[in-house]
């Protein structure tokens, strides 16, 4: 399939020679954080962070065109990005020329590795962003194991279908707007990547029959009553977008195989029942995830924040439309967060439900193996024997406490397990019961910590056990401690 006529073109030979170029002139993450003393990634609705410098250097030129988006003279762009000349740049539709300046028709921004190609921040109903932070945090709980076939449903700018590619032989990107598939295409040339096969449709039709060991999905989530962006406002009502991705992507995945679809979602006083409506039938194992719950006030904004700034009196009225919507909808609270779908064709599945402290700051997979790990394990029949096991601490945790004053004394505060950057899961686990888990050192079961601790605090074993029991189930759910199991697997 063609190109879209004003989204770059994958030309193979003119891409990677583009690619060389940018690599020569250390346009990278590390070339633009040491450039803007931190900062390698510009607000996708603002260009309002100029050029860090403009010294002429062909490095300098690219951060200006690309990264920053603001036009260069024609001469130092034929100067910086030689071999390449300003009509195959013109070619491959990445700037335009004209009164002696080169105008950039696409920005392309340092991430994860990779070099994004996206549109500039632009008003238009088809507009492809780059690596966002939903799309951030997508990669971020997207399970990584090498398979066979994955799918980026939704695929925007590629940057999902991208980071697929580096652990999956072949991987589709499904997307409704041809412009994100050009882009799709472009991006998987400029990184060479040659196992991202692009697919034009609305979500699973394209694809029907057909599954996959891992599927990643960041849909057009936003409840609101408009339909400005293909990106961002689905054509269901509420959050009936994510509702469908989350029903129909278990009947796409292979056995064992896992799908993450970010969501936002209505609900009323718990923020999982919901979720668990959603994912009843789906044929899989779920793990819930919610780390934010804004208003509806606070929700309309975030999400009209470009028109602050420039037009104040669209930005009042937008916001005025949205919050009106939501007050006839009933809505009262709308949920962030993500579902995390593993197929299992046989036994009992089960459904957990867990809180985030914060979104995930770092690659949470290895976190969010343990954590199904540590629902299998708990679900079973080893799991409801809980203390006849050793139990070993993970690494790269750390462990919080603190004391409060308050009537004259000092009280001790629950300890806070946490990983720095991590997952943004917590436990916040009694200190009379930390003592005897700090002792967990995967050799000696925890029944005998019990008993050791009880003796020498001389308190009932039955009284200690209670107070271990749900602290220690606390740490294995949240992936901080795994059992050791008999044979010395964990």
């Amino acid at each position: 399939m063609p190109a879209h006529h004003d989204a770059p073109r994958a030309d193979r030979p003119l891409v990677s020679a583009l690619r060389r170029r940018l690599e020569e002139v250390g346009f990278s993450e590390a070339g633009i954080r040491e450039a803007t003393g931190g900062e390698t990634r510009g607000d996708p609705w603002s260009l309002a962070a100029s050029q860090p410098f403009a010294d002429g250097s062909p490095f300098s030129v690219c951060v200006a065109l690309f990264w920053s988006g603001a036009p260069v003279p024609v001469a130092h762009v034929a100067s910086a990005l030689a071999p390449l000349s300003l009509p195959e740049l013109e070619r491959l539709g990445l700037v335009e020329t004209r009164d002696g300046l080169a105008y950039p028709r696409c920005l392309i921004r340092p991430g994860k590795d990779l070099l994004i190609a996206s549109d500039p921040p632009s008003g238009r109903a088809d507009c492809v962003l780059g690596l966002v932070p939903a799309g951030e945090t997508l990669a971020q709980l997207t399970l990584r194991r090498p398979g066979g076939r994955a799918l980026d449903l939704g695929t925007g700018c590629g940057v999902q279908s991208l980071l697929l590619a580096r652990h999956s032989e072949t991987v589709d990107a499904i997307d409704v707007n041809p412009r994100a598939l050009a882009y799709t295409r472009f991006n998987a040339e400029l990184n060479g990547i040659d196992n991202v096969r692009c697919v034009e449709g609305s979500w699973f039709a394209p694809i029907e029959g057909e599954r996959y060991d891992t599927i990643a999905c960041n849909p057009p989530y936003v409840i609101s009553p408009d339909a400005a962006y293909t990106y961002r406002d689905g054509e269901l009502p509420r959050d009936g977008v994510c509702r469908m991705v989350v029903g129909e992507a278990g009947d796409h995945l292979a056995e064992g195989g896992f799908a993450t679809v970010l969501c936002n979602w209505i609900y009323d006083e718990d923020w999982a029942e919901p979720l668990r409506s959603w994912v009843a039938d789906a044929g899989c194992d779920a793990l819930l995830l919610h780390y934010s719950t804004l208003d509806p006030a606070d929700y309309a904004a975030r999400w009209n924040t470009e028109l602050r700034a420039g037009d104040p009196q669209a930005y009042r009225v937008a916001l005025r439309r949205w919050t009106d919507y939501y007050a006839a909808e009933g809505i009262r609270r709308i949920g962030l967060g993500a579902v995390i779908l593993r197929r299992r064709d046989a036994g009992m599945r089960w459904v957990r439900s867990l809180e985030m402290a914060t979104g995930p700051s770092c690659d949470s997979s290895d976190h969010l193996l343990r954590l199904f790990a540590a629902a299998d394990f708990l679900e079973s029949d080893r799991g409801r024997d809980f203390f006849r096991h050793a139990y070993a601490m993970v690494d790269g945790h750390r462990v919080d406490q603190s004391l409060s004053f308050a009537d004259g004394a000092y009280r001790i505060r629950p300890a806070v397990y946490r990983c720095l950057p991590g997952m943004g899961l917590e436990a916040h686990i009694d200190a009379r019961a930390l003592e005897v888990l700090l002792g967990c050192d995967g050799k000696h079961e925890l029944h005998s910590l019990i008993t050791e601790a009880a003796r020498r605090r001389g308190e009932s074993v039955g009284d200690v056990k209670k107070l271990v029991e749900h602290a220690g189930r606390q740490l294995v759910e949240r992936g901080f401690m795994v059992p050791v199991i008999d044979d010395g697997k964990r």
